[in-house]
């Protein structure tokens, strides 16, 4: 999985992005790339990362002086490959690619219309309704609608913004009552999507194909969680399933879709099958967990992206403890810690070792925000 000792200069220009240091530690496993990162986050903590190559802050501007920026960067670093990891990156390159001066520099992409798909949870509702694929019994709520709304869904139902992420602003109502005072306290007058509550548990694929041909995936299901289990797991499973690929190929040849994404499903106990929940057309939380099982997702879009390998990626099935996760087990099996195997092949804790900083400070960040709003 090398680059034919070829050295190549990668530019990541939203290193703002949440999973900024896990994409970093998949590139870095290549020494023959050189990253280059831009952030409009004054306090990020990657810029003091041993594994980058490069760090420029940038203001805070539009989209189209953004591409500006870059566009520059581009031509002064002597840029190979441009990498957009996070959603809102790559929105704005999808809506003002004629603007990038080397477009053959870009990652490949699906296309805009496409990509909507993944930031609109109403929208995807629809296009799964078109091509019939499993997924929950869904009410699109409108804005401004009045409190006497009627609609034909079962309690619990799970509440959710169309356009959100991150597990954020999602909740659980289990009756009228508690979905009417959710209506009267809800923070926004935005469109809402509500689903039948699924009895069952989360599983995800996560995958990489060009023009809906899929290159790379792997099925992961959270074995263990923090406090509020609509936030991404802190350990997951890596596991094969031959109908979640069936499903997941079905949905992605229809969109024709090209890059990176993140779909997510439930398996239904009572109708035992598996329903799509979400589609996220960006990076994931746990891609340096796909990493230890061998399919470094961000390397090989790059290998694919310059045509260096094209083929089909297979992973072998672990658990694997993201590092609040080995925290946690450590805690519960403080031998553990002395099983070097169980260190290094199933966990980040080495990860973090190499390449410390980052990890700290963002463990401090979130600390300092915690104890404010307390």
């Amino acid at each position: 999985m090398k680059l034919n000792n070829k050295k190549i200069n990668v530019l990541i220009p939203d290193g703002e992005c949440d999973f900024i240091h896990q994409v970093l530690i998949c590139l870095s496993q290549d020494k023959n790339i050189r990253v280059t990162i831009l952030s409009q986050d004054k306090g990020n903590p990657i810029k003091f990362s041993r594994l980058k190559s490069k760090y420029y802050q940038i203001d805070k501007c539009g989209a189209k002086e953004w591409i500006a920026v870059v566009n520059e960067y581009v031509r002064d670093n002597e840029i190979d490959l441009i990498i957009p990891i996070g959603h809102e990156a790559i929105e704005k390159i999808l809506k003002n690619r004629h603007l990038i001066e080397n477009k053959e520099k870009l990652v490949y992409l699906t296309d805009t219309e496409n990509y909507d798909y993944s930031l609109d949870k109403a929208l995807f509702s629809s296009l799964l309704n078109h091509i019939k694929l499993p997924h929950p019994k869904t009410f699109i709520l409108h804005p401004n609608v009045e409190n006497g709304i009627t609609h034909d869904l079962k309690f619990p139902l799970i509440t959710k913004p169309a356009k959100g992420s991150g597990g954020n602003g999602i909740h659980k109502l289990n009756s009228d009552q508690e979905f009417k005072e959710w209506l009267n306290k809800k923070a926004k007058p935005v469109t809402y999507v509500l689903q039948e509550y699924i009895d069952g548990y989360d599983i995800d694929c996560s995958i990489l194909s060009s023009e809906g041909e899929i290159i790379a995936f792997t099925i992961q299901k959270g074995v263990s969680y923090e406090k509020d289990n609509f936030k991404p797991p802190i350990a997951l499973k890596f596991c094969t399933d031959n109908e979640i690929l069936r499903v997941v190929k079905v949905l992605i040849k229809s969109l024709k879709w090209s890059g990176v994404a993140h779909i997510d499903l439930r398996y239904d106990f009572n109708e035992k099958a598996f329903k799509i929940i979400e589609l996220n057309g960006r990076f994931w939380a746990s891609v340096e967990g796909s990493l230890k099982t061998n399919v470094n997702f961000p390397l090989v879009y790059c290998q694919s992206a310059l045509g260096i390998y094209k083929k089909k990626y297979t992973y072998r099935p672990i658990i694997y403890y993201r590092l609040k996760g080995s925290v946690k087990k450590i805690i519960q099996k403080p031998w553990l810690i002395f099983n070097l195997s169980f260190i290094a092949n199933q966990t980040s804790l080495l990860y973090c070792i190499k390449d410390p900083l980052p990890f700290f400070l963002k463990f401090y960040n979130r600390t300092v925000v915690k104890l404010k709003g307390s």
